[in-house]
């Protein structure tokens, strides 16, 4: 086992002191040409999968903007907590400006933290702005994100505007003797708020301008601007998603097992090079998969790669279906949209196969468009958000035979032996497959061929039934029902998270015994209530300081992976 595992390792970058994110950094072409993007002027959107190092790379950038007094004053927002506000545009008329605030409060805050940071007297500042002090924000924040507001507030509430936030950003520039400011926004796809989403890039594009420079980071699928800002137009998209085809593809990624990961030398260099290419791009799933094979009670190499490589494809398509309890209005499309990429994945490993002899390899697949469907197309954008898919480029074949190009997940691929041709087992022949100089042309395929014509025409939008007389919804935008006139009310994702049963959690039958029989805890929303959750846990048998922290992180991570 590691020394990293050994020491508790940790895979997400916002969980992470700043100096240990500094050690653990690569500093690939790749990466800088991100960090160089973060850097100058204008507006950009780094778009990704989770796990790709959209946070990592913010966070490295933000460090070394502080440490370089040439390079511009960064300014890092986390939105992780923006699911906490979720239920408020079902209860709060005013939410929009509640959420408004909430963000602007957040901005100025980390207004403060640079000036800590920096060790700069502050009293200027605090002097200039005095009506929002740090604890006033700090206090809005919290409240707000418990779902609650104090008639003290509403002062802020009108106060704070858009405007007091450029003069801010203004005056750290100029108490940092700096020339300009770069707004870091990570975690800023609210894909769980549509609404809340349109504000905030209505904040982003307001504050850009010559000597502020907004980025944020977001996913590839489930990221909607609203009417008033195009992602093309109001900011440059960067590529934060690492591709396969990269010349410096596997270097990369063995530079970034060798920085997290302090003892290799019980693992193979040949099922290591096979973790890189199964990892698809994605340093997070790299770093789960060498932990995994170390810590596998497996006796066999053969039997552990198997094992953790079918987890990882299992785990990829839960994580897909997880998006219909998030964004139930797309169950049908994204149920539809397995089936599709299943069709995928047959046909490319039919096809590799018989190349495999010819040293050849088939990985790629071209998909006509015979008309526009706007439901496929947002099915192909959440397998791709998901990171099932990676799109690759759009190339015409005459007119009418336009394609996109797009790579599966290759742990997919080898799960579904595509690499292989007998019964034995090899990292190193799988590798080499992959490796293997592309055929001339994607497979091609047209959508009525990987769908049936049925299943097309059924596409649509699984909208909520009024909840009074129970008669389906005609739009997403319906306010009152067709047919009774009711108000139709929306479902809360947050609050059915907390309503997220102990049996559906991912602990042990013996905890989820102990647990359920023997304290007051019975769903996720008791975890957030509870003033002391910890001490509740250890009302059980069996149940100390350990295993209650245990499964309170368990629990907290549960809650952070869904609704992000």
């Amino acid at each position: 086992m590691t020394d990293v595992i050994q020491d508790g390792f940790e895979e997400r970058a916002d969980h992470l002191e700043l100096n240990e994110l500094e050690d653990i950094t690569v500093e690939a072409d790749f990466f800088k040409r991100i960090m160089d993007k973060l850097l100058i002027r204008g507006a950009k959107l780094i778009v990704g999968p989770r796990g790709t190092g959209k946070t990592h790379q913010m966070r490295y950038t933000y460090i070394h903007c502080l440490k370089d007094k040439k390079k511009p004053i960064a300014i890092y927002v986390s939105f992780t907590k923006y699911y906490h506000l979720e239920p408020l545009l079902h209860k709060a008329p005013n939410a929009l400006r509640l959420f408004h605030t909430w963000v602007l409060c957040k901005i100025l805050q980390s207004c403060y933290d640079v000036l800590e940071i920096q060790k700069l007297e502050s009293d200027e500042f605090l002097e200039e702005f005095s009506n929002f002090s740090i604890l006033e924000l700090e206090q809005y924040i919290s409240q707000i994100e418990k779902g609650s507001i104090l008639a003290s507030q509403n002062k802020l509430i009108e106060d704070l505007t858009l405007r007091t936030i450029t003069n801010a950003i203004e005056r750290l520039i100029e108490l940092t003797k700096r020339k300009r400011a770069v707004l870091f926004f990570d975690d800023a796809a609210l894909t769980l708020t549509p609404d809340y989403m349109i504000e905030f890039f209505d904040v982003f594009k307001a504050l850009k301008s010559s000597s502020i420079s907004p980025k944020a980071s977001v996913y590839p699928g489930t990221t909607q601007y609203g009417p008033r800002f195009n992602a093309r137009h109001d900011a440059e998209l960067v590529n934060a998603w690492l591709s396969v085809d990269d010349p410096m593809y596997s270097e990369i990624m063995g530079e970034v097992a060798i920085k997290r990961i302090n003892n290799l030398e019980n693992v193979s260099a040949d099922i290591i090079e096979l973790f890189k290419y199964a990892s698809f791009g994605v340093p997070r799933v790299l770093m789960t998969m060498l932990r995994d094979y170390e810590q596998s009670p497996k006796k066999t190499a053969q039997q552990k790669v198997n094992y953790i490589i079918q987890s990882q494809h299992t785990l990829l398509i839960e994580e897909y279906r997880a998006l219909s309890l998030k964004l139930p209005q797309f169950k049908t499309i994204i149920e539809t949209g397995l089936d599709f990429y299943t069709k995928i994945i047959k046909d490319i490993s039919k096809e590799n196969k018989g190349l495999i002899n010819d040293r050849i390899n088939q990985i790629r697949i071209g998909i006509q468009h015979s008309e526009q469907n706007l439901f496929v197309d947002r099915m192909i954008k959440l397998l791709i958000e998901v990171g099932l898919l990676h799109y690759i480029e759009s190339v015409s074949h005459g007119e009418d035979r336009d394609y996109d190009r797009f790579m599966p997940h290759l742990s997919s691929l080898i799960n579904n032996k595509a690499f292989s041709t007998g019964r034995g087992f090899s990292a190193q022949k799988i590798v080499e497959a992959i490796t293997f100089k592309s055929s001339k042309h994607p497979l091609r395929r047209k959508i009525e061929t990987l769908l049936d014509k049925d299943v097309l025409k059924n596409l649509k939008l699984d909208l909520p039934l009024c909840q009074s007389c129970q008669t389906p919804r005609l739009t997403e935008s319906q306010k009152f029902c067709h047919s009774c006139g009711k108000p139709l009310v929306e479902q809360s994702t947050f609050e059915s998270c907390m309503e997220i049963q102990i049996e559906a959690l991912p602990l042990t039958q013996w905890q989820k015994d102990r647990v359920s029989k023997e304290t007051n805890i019975s769903k996720v929303k008791d975890f957030f209530t509870l003033q002391d959750p910890g001490s509740e846990l250890r009302k059980a048998y069996g149940i100390g300081k350990i295993k209650s922290k245990k499964i309170h992180d368990i629990v907290l991570q549960e809650v952070e992976e869904f609704l992000s």
